[in-house]
């Protein structure tokens, strides 16, 4: 009676220090990587003639796209819009929604 007895803690414990041991060799053993990000290899007057025929220009479309990720679009329509080629039209804090402005 009574069932199945639990384990000593002697051997919980060199069980739990053999799977940090073989944790911490595998993470020894993966190089690190960093992506690497990229902006599209199109020139600007291509890019703004691209963003002309979008209906509504966001972050979501610009990625999309061109196969960005969404921060590197993020950056790429901040750059446009910093150097007056977008107009920032509406969104708020998490969406941003731009048109092109009337000067380009």
């Amino acid at each position: 009676m009574g069932g199945k007895k639990k384990k000593p803690l002697r051997s919980l414990a060199k069980k739990r220090r053999e799977f940090v041991r073989k944790e911490s060799e595998e993470k020894a053993a993966k190089p690190k990587t960093i992506g690497s990000i990229h902006e599209p290899a199109i020139t600007r007057e291509e890019l703004l003639e691209e963003l002309g025929k979008m209906r509504a220009i966001t972050p979501y479309t610009v990625s999309s796209r061109w196969g960005l990720r969404l921060s590197v679009a993020k950056q790429l329509l901040k750059k446009l819009h910093s150097s007056g080629d977008l107009q920032l039209v509406g969104g708020g804090g998490r969406l941003r929604i731009y048109c092109l402005s009337p000067r380009s």
